[in-house]
């Protein structure tokens, strides 16, 4: 009975100090000075060649299957510089490449253009957007878009609600395999055959029942890459 008491005394004790000591409460002090943010970290490996080649902005406005308006915007800026990405097999097009030809007095460009919106891999990363564009006499006054196709692969678009909607479709300016036809409008093209450098603007609009929002859709952006040319046997 002894120890018992010792402890309830010390415990009693303890309890009426912590009492008095703690005192009225004081006036909050300054806050300090923020320190210096850090030098940021470099890039993951493989980070630069993937993007080194430029970006394709994509922005989307409509309304989602739920039929609430929405607006998205992001930027594809990866490239996959595998030759199994590179050398394609028609009817696919080029990912990333530039084709001349000649047809009489008329000169084409056939640009193909893919980028994914991170490292790509077979499965697992395979959001992407491409674009293919032919373009008859770039860059004079007879200049026109013979025709163009569009390819939007596995895109979620996610809203603040935390409800989402996949865009997996394909347009193209007059019929070709399954992709549907849309209304495609280009401006500011420019391609440098110095730099292999291209630069565009560009609006696409599709009707409800051509697209997976199951509503018109409108998608615009600008293209900024530098393309590749393959080296052929003389």
């Amino acid at each position: 009975m002894k120890s018992l008491g010792l402890i309830t005394l010390t415990i009693l004790s303890l309890t009426i100090c912590m009492s008095s000591c703690s005192g009225e409460d004081g006036t909050n002090g300054v806050d300090g000075i923020d320190g210096t943010n850090g030098i940021d970290g470099e890039n993951g490996v493989g980070f630069d060649e993937l993007t080194k080649y430029g970006y394709a902005t994509m922005k989307m406005e409509g309304t989602r299957p739920d039929n609430l308006a929405f607006t998205d915007s992001t930027s594809f800026k990866f490239f996959p510089v595998g030759a199994n990405f590179l050398q394609v097999v028609p009817p696919d097009f080029p990912t990333n490449s530039v084709l001349f030809s000649q047809q009489g007095p008329d000169t084409f460009h056939e640009f193909g253009i893919a980028r994914f919106l991170s490292a790509p891999d077979d499965f697992y990363q395979n959001t992407g957007l491409g674009l293919f564009l032919n373009v008859k006499n770039l860059g004079q006054s007879t200049q026109s878009i013979e025709f163009a196709y569009m390819n939007v692969v596995n895109y979620s678009v996610i809203g603040d609600d935390n409800m989402y909607f996949v865009i997996n479709d394909g347009f193209s300016s007059a019929p070709f395999l399954n992709a549907e036809v849309a209304d495609f409008e280009f401006s500011n093209i420019a391609y440098d055959s110095t730099t292999q450098i291209l630069t565009l603007s560009y609006s696409v609009s599709v009707v409800a029942l051509n697209n997976s929002s199951g509503n018109d859709l409108t998608i615009s952006g600008t293209v900024n890459v530098t393309l590749l040319e393959q080296i052929t046997a003389p």
